[in-house]
């Protein structure tokens, strides 16, 4: 079997069910990051890890952000939540790598960190004081309003040491703010000077190459996050 590339995903507690690609390649592999064994879904293989005294929805951030970590030995990686099934083979999205080391998806409605901050915060996605916390420190370097916005439910990463330094970087906004990583996502990327080709379609909604469903466990994890201790979640 291939290692160049890996497809795959990252569920924690059982927040999503494995879903099966709609079009299965054979020398690829497809792995489960998971905490808990899952109903077997070829041609996924799970991976389990240990549990961590932490936030799940943080836990599920260190496997999606850390993919050189993951799987030290590929060249290109293929990070898709557990809503989304492939419609695609795999090896076509490395034509989607253009001039840059990453892919991914604009954001389908927003393009500024900062609101999407004062959404979340809105919406209790997560403690608005780390939230706010996090922006006045991006406003005090100088982080630009209405700079761009990705969706990171799908990230296509060349394994550079570019892309390296950047998912360490990302990782410790994480670790140190909110675990929403697209608060941080831009800002380690303009930090870094670090581009990104954009994935061709409308939106990760909306687009030939992936099926896009709700998060299974979507309302429960709110409510989870929302009653954690002391508001970090960590």
């Amino acid at each position: 079997m291939n290692d160049r590339l890996v497809v795959y995903t990252a569920i924690i507690n059982r927040y999503d069910t494995l879903k099966s690609p709609l079009v299965v390649d054979p020398n690829i592999r497809y792995v489960c990051i998971t905490d808990e064994p899952l109903p077997d879904v070829p041609p996924w293989k799970q991976r389990i890890v240990a549990k961590r005294n932490t936030s799940p929805r943080r836990h599920a951030r260190l496997y999606k952000i850390m993919a050189h970590g993951c799987f030290p030995l590929a060249e290109y990686s293929l990070y898709i939540d557990g809503r989304i099934q492939l419609k695609i083979y795999p090896v076509e999205v490395l034509g989607w790598l253009k001039e840059h080391d990453m892919a991914t998806f604009k954001h389908p409605r927003d393009s500024c960190l900062y609101w999407e901050a004062h959404k979340c915060s809105e919406w209790g996605l997560d403690d608005p004081g780390v939230i706010n916390e996090q922006m006045e420190r991006y406003k005090a370097e100088r982080y630009p309003k209405d700079n761009g916005l990705s969706a990171t439910s799908v990230m296509l990463r060349r394994h550079t040491e570019a892309i390296r330094r950047f998912n360490g970087a990302w990782w410790s906004e994480i670790v140190n703010g909110s675990l929403r990583d697209q608060l941080s996502f831009e800002y380690v990327r303009w930090k870094l000077r670090l581009g990104r080709d954009v994935i061709p379609g409308q939106s990760v909604e909306s687009n030939p190459w992936f099926h896009y469903r709700p998060h299974d466990g979507e309302t429960a994890w709110r409510r989870e996050e929302k009653d954690a201790p002391n508001g970090r979640h960590r």
